[in-house]
């Protein structure tokens, strides 16, 4: 069955935030590892790992690839030994839509 994957759209806007939430980013990123892989992306979850769905090394360069060209990015080569889908979910939010926010990053209270 193939799987429609949305449509491209840019990253982040020129000194904006991103345009893409986490959740739209990792359906975006299921989508396109389904659609690459021939696969039901019911058989993705975050713990899948590539032996399980058969994604060799080549394949997953060519993953890498399509993932690149869709968002318009660049996967450093170091970030691109991934061993599951949650991993390439994950390194794709963490260029789209920037590191999650932490303690530090919660505004002042009002005084």
């Amino acid at each position: 069955m193939p799987v429609d994957v949305p449509p491209a759209v840019p990253a982040a806007l020129p000194k904006g935030g991103p345009i893409l939430t986490r959740a739209e980013c990792a359906e975006r990123v299921l989508a396109l590892i389904a659609k690459a892989q021939r696969l039901p992306l019911q058989r993705l979850t975050p713990q899948t790992t590539f032996a399980e769905l058969e994604i060799g090394s080549l394949d997953a360069i060519n993953l890498v690839f399509v993932l690149e060209d869709e968002f318009g990015i660049v996967v450093p080569e170091h970030q691109m030994n991934f061993q599951t889908v949650g991993e390439v979910v994950s390194a794709m939010q963490a260029h789209l839509c920037g590191p999650l926010p932490t303690a530090d990053d919660k505004p002042e209270p009002a005084a």
